[in-house]
């Protein structure tokens, strides 16, 4: 509360004050002088005072007090008009109650905050009623979900592949057709079994030309005899989805043989001669190469039976040593085979080492667009129910929602390429799937292999970023490993140089 101005009662200021200013004592005058009330100056000698506002938002209406800002108006003010904050003249005006304004107000205010009011609850629940709305259409899309005891939370139909629509295939009895070329039966005859699981077969075989003056060495797939419907289903896809692709680092799909209306229907591929990536990696394992390969001494995988199919030897593949460039060049070659898809709009869900195929010159072709979970099982795992998934190539976001999409592809990228500088190596050895799904809950990631180089590993962080959206793209995989591969090489012709002047 403010102090109060000494006022005149006694009329000691000449002239008598006009309306609108009061007879005041100035005690750094020692005088009495006319003040007007609104301006604390003088009156005018013409206009005399202005009129005072007659708001009177800034006081109270019972105790005389004054908000802060206008106290400090106050002080501000006089210390320009009068000298020192000590020399304070504050005017203190009671205020008047006028006909309409505070006797009035509540009749004002009290319309305006109920409209306020109901406006507000009108919005809130128009937005819950959307809200409600959306929420029941997505519980109509998630209706088969399943949880894990982990808490992980995966989909039925999370196998299922989207259609490509530049896929031409239609199934259904006699009626059932391929979009791509058609090979006599008898021109293919079937030789050693080069891999076999619970429901499909390799065969490696002859395909002779349309003249018979050629053979060509090629690798069949065929289905057993009461294979269950989700294999034929994985088979019919894998021809109608390796029909439309064309890339030097995409297994080539040359063919089928339809065997009658009801026989399923042979694959016809190129054959590679390594086999699968997989087995090519572990036989170069430096903890592996003299000693029996693992799995019992017969390898997995296109290039040989399952431990403990009976009837056929290990096939014999051609003795190569991969070197450390040989490793980036392979990665380099998958990384271009998974752009291409990724222009495709193609989604691979599988990408894994078992699942790339190796051929003459070290040439890396991506394969098996559904059939590996016959040959590699303990790589899958099923869920309840659900379809056999492979969690330990999954990205989290695949794991919890079904979500597969290219982003999910660059995740499993980083896996191959941890599998690579692994020599084959099953990722998360050592546990179990519940237990990956744990890990990948948690964000804990794969450990850099022993000798892998740090550019490569930090290549893997990059593909399994948390956030899809930050993951490093395919195009940009393939010109960082190729630049990376350059950079070996130079250092490789650098060191055979300077070996060649230190011989000489």
């Amino acid at each position: 509360v403010l102090p109060q101005p000494d006022l005149d009662h006694q009329g000691r200021c000449e002239p008598i004050c006009e309306p609108g200013s009061v007879c005041l004592h100035l005690k750094h005058k020692s005088s009495w002088e006319c003040i007007c009330e609104g301006s604390l100056e003088p009156p005018h000698p013409d206009t005399g005072c202005e009129p005072i506002p007659r708001a009177t938002a800034d006081y109270s209406e019972s105790h005389g007090v004054i908000s802060a800002d206008h106290h400090k108006d106050i002080v501000e003010l006089n210390e320009k008009n009068f000298g020192t904050p000590n020399q304070t003249l504050s005017m203190l005006r009671q205020p008047t109650d006028t006909p309409g304004s505070t006797g009035h107000m509540p009749e004002v205010i009290i319309p305006v905050v109920s409209c306020v009011v109901v406006i507000f609850l009108l919005a809130m629940l128009g937005c819950l009623y959307r809200r409600r709305r959306k929420l029941l259409y997505v519980k109509g899309k998630r209706d088969s979900i399943l949880r894990t005891t982990d808490g992980a939370i995966l989909l039925e139909n999370m196998n299922t592949i989207t259609k490509n629509p530049t896929y031409y295939y239609q199934s259904g009895g006699s009626g059932r057709r391929f979009n791509t070329r058609v090979i006599p039966a008898d021109s293919v005859v079937l030789g050693q079994v080069l891999g076999e699981g619970a429901f499909g077969q390799v065969f490696k075989g002859e395909m002779s030309s349309e003249d018979c003056d050629t053979k060509t060495n090629v690798a069949v797939k065929i289905l057993k005899e009461g294979a269950s419907h989700e294999a034929q289903d994985d088979f019919e896809r894998e021809v109608e989805i390796m029909s439309a692709f064309d890339h030097d680092n995409i297994l080539k799909l040359i063919g089928i043989v339809v065997k009658g209306a009801e026989g399923n229907p042979y694959m016809i591929f190129e054959l590679m001669e390594y086999g699968d990536l997989t087995e090519l990696l572990r036989r170069n394992d430096p903890c592996q190469r003299h000693t029996a390969p693992p799995n019992g001494g017969v390898m997995q995988g296109q290039g040989h039976m399952m431990a403990g199919s009976p009837g056929h030897g290990q096939v014999k593949r051609p003795a190569i040593l991969l070197t450390k460039t040989d490793l980036v060049d392979i990665s380099v070659q998958i990384a271009n085979g998974m752009s291409y898809l990724a222009s495709q709009h193609f989604v691979h869900r599988d990408l894994a080492t078992r699942n790339c195929l190796v051929g003459a010159g070290l040439v890396v072709k991506i394969s098996d667009f559904g059939m590996s979970r016959d040959i590699y099982t303990s790589d899958y795992y099923r869920i309840r129910g659900s379809r056999m998934l492979p969690v330990r190539w999954m990205s989290p976001e695949a794991i919890k929602y079904g979500r597969f999409t290219c982003e999910s592809d660059i995740w499993a990228y980083g896996v191959v390429l941890w599998e690579i500088f692994s020599f084959g190596k099953q990722p998360y050895y050592g546990h179990s799937n519940e237990e990956v799904i744990h890990f990948l809950d948690q964000g804990i990631l794969l450990q850099r292999p022993e000798d892998c180089p740090s550019t490569i590993y930090h290549v893997m962080i990059g593909c399994w970023k948390k956030d899809p959206r930050q993951r490093i793209v395919f195009d940009r995989l393939v010109k960082y490993l190729r630049d990376y591969m350059s950079h070996l090489m130079n250092n490789q012709r650098q060191q055979q140089q300077q070996q060649q002047q230190w011989q000489q």
